[in-house]
């Protein structure tokens, strides 16, 4: 038998379709749609495939994110800077005192950021170059960039960036949150 896979929306169009040709090609399938009267009704001659509900879905949700956000612990404001022209260049002073972090997440206002490259200098004098992606809408934030090692006291965080965008007159602004 080959791999498992699962489809969400089994029940019409591409996911109906996808779920029929996987299972055909001897995939083991995990079928999703809200109720499951809805997929067995229509896939009834399919077999090795699991039905799964909404529910099910929503189960799998919650426990992921929660084993996600228990990993992280709490959010902790660091610092924020402004873009002040077309490229910009600046530290956000953390210091020590402020604890451990595992992570960092970055949150974008009022513009657009391109961000060349991010620094974070620990105060035992190691550097971590984050890998993230370099455009960030307004309102928009990076996912939860872990730090190398284990919990990391930071001196401060070198930032490299320009405007993401000349719509608006706007400064763009980001805040820095770490992560325990």
């Amino acid at each position: 038998m080959k791999d498992a896979v699962l489809v969400t929306g089994a029940s019409t169009g591409f996911g109906r379709c996808t779920t029929e040709l996987l299972a055909s090609k001897g995939y083991f399938v995990y079928a999703g749609a809200r109720k499951q009267e809805d997929i067995k009704e229509k896939l009834i001659m399919i077999k090795r495939t699991i039905f799964l509900t909404i529910a099910t879905f929503f189960c799998l949700t919650v426990f992921s994110h929660e084993t996600s956000a228990q990993a992280f612990g709490s959010r902790v404001y660091l610092g924020e800077a402004n873009v002040d022209g077309g490229s910009d260049h600046d530290t956000i002073r953390v210091g020590g005192k402020k604890g451990y972090f595992r992570g960092l997440q970055i949150q974008v206002e009022r513009a657009a950021i391109d961000f060349q490259h991010v620094i974070v200098v620990f105060e035992n004098g190691g550097r971590d170059k984050l890998e993230m992606r370099s455009w960030i809408p307004a309102g928009g934030r990076t996912r939860i960039i872990d730090l190398k090692g284990n919990n990391r006291a930071i001196d401060r965080v070198e930032i490299w960036y320009s405007r993401g965008s000349w719509i608006n007159d706007r400064k763009p602004k980001m805040r820095l949150y770490g992560r325990r």
